[in-house]
């Protein structure tokens, strides 16, 4: 005997039914503290005084919304591939795509975007327009209203100009590498063939430079700089307008020596043998087969050195010691009127950052720790923790708001959160999500079951009220199909 089963089609529209139901219910049932619909959408309402009012997710962690209290969006995501924060006081948009690749900023001034630093584009509009176009190293526009400023083109090798460019107020060229022109100040820099023939002139200032063979520069009361066979040879004297010139010659790999008024340095079979001697502030180091043995003493700073054994060092109020490097890294700084401490294991292995105040009668402790890939918790000293396990960022970029909004949701398979009295934990990207407050605990897991516990009763449901029962102050009511029945 053989079974028929039924076409395919035959289930399509109790599936098409049950969906639209499921849609109506959720629009029903939001404006609690926790609304879980997981995965379609889940929606938390943040309490005084955090600037995020409510959180909106959909499909997971993929879309979210982030509102203020006057339910203005300010952040909105579609992970892993775009980001948006907006400030609706400044109206102002910063906008990312496929972070760090695309970057585009918004505002009543103008709007500027760019494609890693590469491709970048900017329109101004103050008392003057102005835009700006460059591929770099290959293009670049620039436009602008005020007539004091040059409106010109650049298309590299070929010819034209940058501004404001590697240290320079100008830089232009034609048929680069045959011609180069460079400007800072009132002095101007030609190279023919570059890097080979380069010349200098200036009202006060000239030199030439035949790379990598000889060569001669001058600014009067400035600077004087001799070269033969660069980098090898080399006689300078610097800051000949202050009253502390310094002095620097040099036969690399063999000698180079520096003086002023206020420090003298040299250095022997370049840079291995060596040491420096400073007068104001004190300072004395003697290095031998740098990097490996370095000392140094003085009034602010103090070098002891063992690589890769051992490190210890201090430059006013920071101090960093490294143990076996690159295994254990740690230092002490001073930052905002607290004592700040940090901590690592083979950079990236672990990282880990505390706050203490200065005071040891304050008891106030912030920390952050990141345990790469598994755990990151921390802890702002104000009664607000958190824990997460999965986090395979932040180690990396422990400073990078971007990151933290975009990608690490993505992994968030369980997380802890602790503010005061009240707890969360949250499980499988908010799928199963657990409250406790003084006066209330909850259980939701998607739409399948909520559990409440307050002080005047309780409630349980199934499927947002397919079936339920509550209680009240001694009395219990019966839910049945989204409906509420008589006490029982």
């Amino acid at each position: 005997m053989r079974t028929v089963l039924p076409d395919q089609h035959y289930f399509l529209p109790f599936l098409k039914r049950g969906l639209v139901l499921y849609l109506f219910l959720i629009r029903l049932s939001f404006g609690g503290a926790f609304t879980n619909y997981w995965p379609i959408t889940t929606q938390e309402q943040k309490d005084p005084p955090t600037p995020t009012a409510t959180i909106l997710e959909r499909a997971g962690p993929l879309f979210s919304k982030e509102f203020d209290a006057d339910q203005r969006v300010r952040m909105r995501t579609f992970r892993p591939f775009f980001i948006e924060f907006l400030d609706p006081e400044k109206a102002t948009r910063d906008a990312y795509f496929l972070y760090p690749l695309f970057r585009k900023h918004s505002s009543p001034k103008g709007v500027r975007w760019s494609l890693f630093n590469l491709i970048q584009k900017r329109d101004e509009i103050d008392d003057q327009k102005s835009k700006r176009f460059r591929i770099f190293p290959i293009f670049s526009s620039d436009y602008s209203e005020e007539e004091d400023k040059e409106n010109k083109k650049s298309v590299f090798p070929v010819q034209g100009g940058l501004s404001h460019f590697l240290g320079k107020d100008s830089v232009s060229w034609f048929l680069f590498p045959f011609h180069l022109k460079s400007r800072k100040g009132e002095d101007s820099s030609y190279v023919f063939f570059w890097p080979f023939f380069q010349f200098q002139k200036g009202p006060h200032s000239g030199g030439r430079f035949f790379f990598p063979f000889c060569g001669y520069f001058w600014k009067q009361d400035q600077y004087k700089k001799h070269y033969f066979l660069w980098p090898l040879c080399y006689n300078q004297s610097l800051r000949l307008h202050t009253e502390d010139p310094l002095y620097r010659h040099g036969i690399l790999p063999f000698y180079t020596f520096e003086k002023s008024n206020k420090l003298e340095s040299a250095c022997f079979l370049w840079p291995f043998f060596g040491y420096t001697h400073k007068t104001e502030p004190y300072y004395h180091e003697t290095r031998l087969l740098w990097p490996i043995f370095v000392q140094g003493r003085g009034e602010i700073k103090y070098v002891n050195r063992c690589a890769p054994f051992y490190t210890h060092s201090r430059f006013k109020d920071n101090e960093k010691w490294w143990y076996a490097w690159p295994c254990l890294r740690i230092k002490h700084w001073k930052e905002g009127g607290l004592n700040v401490s940090q901590s690592q294991i083979l950079y990236f292995l672990m990282w880990s950052n505390k706050q203490r105040h200065p005071d040891p009668a304050q008891s106030f402790l912030a920390h952050k720790t990141h345990i790469w890939p598994l755990v990151s918790m921390w802890d702002n000293g104000e009664g607000k923790r958190q824990f997460q396990i999965f986090s395979p960022f932040e180690s990396f970029f422990p400073h990078n708001t971007i990151i933290r909004k975009l990608y690490t949701p993505l992994f968030a398979l369980y997380r802890y959160e602790k503010q005061n009295d009240a707890y969360c934990h949250r499980l499988l990207l908010n799928a199963l999500v657990i409250q406790h407050t003084p006066d209330e605990k909850s259980l939701s897991l998607g739409p399948l079951l909520d559990f409440e516990r307050r002080t005047d009763g309780s409630s349980l449901e199934l499927c947002k009220g397919l079936f339920g029962i509550h209680k009240k102050n001694g009395k219990r009511q019966l839910r049945l199909f989204w409906l509420r029945l008589g006490s029982l």
